[in-house]
């Protein structure tokens, strides 16, 4: 939740009267565009519309998590899900059922 806290910021400074570059975070809508990016990425918090959707915002998560990470690391972490699964399966399960939601309301899968 911390990294959410500098959004804050923007209202603050708007209702300071500054001269912004883009967008209005003034308004409770200019805000919320900000907030989720839709002014760049259109509609980001849209569930996919159909089966070729999903499997198309699967490979778009693929690609940028072996963009951004190491082989190694991502099956590191996909083992220690695993594990943590084995161990006690409800704590994994939960785990699992977060990042989903992250990634649906995200619309990365």
């Amino acid at each position: 939740m911390t990294p959410f806290a500098a959004y804050l910021y923007l209202p603050l400074r708007a209702h300071q009267r500054v001269t912004w570059v883009y967008g209005q975070p003034g308004t409770w809508f200019g805000f919320w565009q900000q907030f989720t990016g839709s002014e760049v990425t259109g509609g980001l918090l849209r569930l996919p519309d159909s089966g070729a959707a999903w499997i198309q915002n699967l490979h778009f998560l693929a690609g940028h998590l072996t963009q951004q990470f190491p082989w190694l690391f991502l099956l590191v972490g996909l083992i220690g899900l695993l594990w943590l699964t084995r161990v006690d399966w409800q704590v994994g399960l939960a785990f699992f059922l977060v990042f989903l939601a992250a990634a649906v309301a995200m619309q990365w899968i």
